[in-house]
């Protein structure tokens, strides 16, 4: 059974039935618009990134398929502040764009950068939008949260909050943890088609809501 203190530590038979129950829910979502959105960004030159762009893959991933809407409308012109974020630290997304998570050893070596990183976006448009357009940019890379993970997680030994070292623990956190998992998530994510990031954000999106519920 989950607890509180094991939702960074899966049965692999949860990572197995979360994905299908995803699939089940939002299968026809996850198709036309997570994948679309992961295709259509990889095209954008991020140093050159337009506001058509930002209103564009960018929009439609946290919108469409975040359910951003509510928090985003909230923030004037998140559009044109977003662009220029990626555009100033395009060269370090670049850098990070064609990188998996699990074959990255030197981590830690990249702490201020992507403290930094995050915490620009993040004040842009809120924790969880940014981890979203992380994700999105780099989708082996940086994992995604939302309010209910990061709750859950900051009970817990990490102490995970929304600031830029918290995001930094959570993709250490996630790292270490699910590495040892790493050949099950392998096969789920060539079974189902889905980065071994998406595989795992399923597991968390739903064990966190579970181990509340309990």
């Amino acid at each position: 059974m989950l607890n509180e203190n094991k939702l960074l530590q899966p049965r692999t038979k949860d990572l197995k039935e979360f994905v299908e129950k995803l699939l089940t829910d939002w299968g026809y979502t996850e198709k036309n618009i997570y994948l679309k959105c992961i295709k259509d960004a990889k095209k954008i030159n991020l140093c050159k990134i337009t506001i058509e762009d930002t209103k564009g893959p960018i929009k439609a991933f946290l919108v469409n398929w975040g359910m951003m809407y509510r928090v985003l409308n909230r923030r004037k012109d998140w559009e044109k502040h977003l662009m220029k974020a990626i555009r100033k630290n395009c060269t370090l997304i670049n850098k990070f764009k064609n990188k998996d998570i699990f074959n990255f050893p030197n981590l830690k070596e990249y702490k201020i950068e992507i403290k930094q990183l995050y915490k620009e976006i993040r004040n842009i448009i809120g924790p969880t939008s940014a981890s979203k357009v992380l994700h999105l940019l780099c989708p082996n890379f940086f994992p995604m949260w939302d309010d209910v993970i990061r709750k859950r997680l900051s009970k817990e030994k990490q102490k995970i909050g929304e600031s830029g070292i918290g995001y930094f623990k959570y993709m250490v956190a996630i790292q270490q943890n699910f590495s040892k998992l790493l050949s099950k998530i392998n096969k789920l994510s060539e079974e189902y088609k889905m980065t071994k990031l998406r595989i795992i954000d399923a597991y968390l999106w739903q064990a966190s809501r579970k181990v509340l519920s309990q």
